[in-house]
């Protein structure tokens, strides 16, 4: 590649979940970077128009000519979700018969064992592979775990009250559960409850309609609404917004890039705590 073609150079980077990937895009442009998602969530006059190449690269000849790189993120998850939840990530290795053979390929993730490493190389078909690795130890991250048990209200009844009596200055909080639905401990269940306790309290100011941007709760799933998912990625990352606590599967919070959530806590080398609570069914 010449050196005046450089600053064109085109990197795909593959992603599992829609919420990682329009964060990365986000990131990106905000450092002036042109960059664009593709997926699934897509209208057709998007998909038309990065085909054309008014949103990024345009595809043929020269955008293979310009391709420098090809990244997997999140790289655990062609071993461990390619066989059933994201089929495609199986089949990534199939990229090397589509792409030039000078075109670097990189796969990164924080959470692979010595074996899955190797797993990963073979499926993505990686040869005369460079490992990078650091120890995921955080020493100045303090985690406890509190058990829990009890009914639903039992348990985030505390968190119901302190909503309520700090209101926007409550503390950001993610909510994992395993499921979506209504079922015991699932997203559902959480978020009805928490909006039945909170009532008109449940929006701010007080009495405001029942929209997102005045949400100081909300729920994102797979089956939230992706205006609505782009809303709640945009305030949970905006430390002046409205919304406090997200219910979540873990759809949201892979990858996001929100400062004291677990797993960026800890990241500038100041002591941080994580803590975990053991609830049963949630």
């Amino acid at each position: 590649m010449r050196p005046e073609q450089l600053h064109q150079s085109v990197a795909i980077v593959v992603s599992p979940l829609i919420c990682l990937m329009k964060d990365q895009v986000r990131a990106m442009m905000e450092r002036n970077l042109t960059a664009v998602y593709v997926g699934g969530a897509n209208s057709d006059e998007e998909i038309r128009k990065i085909q054309l190449g008014e949103t990024c690269c345009k595809a043929g000849p020269v955008y293979q000519q310009r391709l420098v790189a090809f990244v997997v993120d999140e790289a655990h998850c062609v071993k461990k979700w390619g066989a059933n939840f994201r089929t495609e990530f199986a089949n990534l290795g199939e990229v090397h018969s589509l792409i030039p053979e000078y075109v670097h390929i990189m796969a990164l993730t924080a959470t692979a064992t010595t074996k899955s490493r190797r797993d990963i190389c073979k499926i993505l078909s990686m040869r005369n592979v460079s490992i990078v690795a650091v120890s995921p130890n955080k020493p100045n991250v303090k985690y406890t775990v509190i058990q829990k048990p009890g009914p639903l209200e039992e348990v985030f009844a505390p968190l119901v009250e302190k909503l309520k009596l700090k209101r926007t200055n409550t503390e950001r909080t993610i909510i994992f559960c395993r499921t979506h639905d209504n079922t015991t401990g699932g997203c559902s269940e959480v978020y009805l409850y928490i909006k039945s306790r909170l009532q008109e309290e449940f929006t701010d100011p007080i009495g405001a309609p029942d929209k997102a941007k005045y949400r100081m709760v909300d729920m994102f799933t797979s089956c939230t609404h992706p205006t609505v998912k782009e809303k709640i990625i945009q305030g949970f990352c905006n430390l002046q917004s409205k919304l406090r606590i997200v219910i979540a599967t873990v759809a949201f919070g892979m990858g996001i890039d929100c400062p004291n959530e677990t797993g960026r806590g800890g990241r500038d080398g100041l002591p941080a705590t994580a803590t975990l609570y053991n609830i049963s069914g949630v």
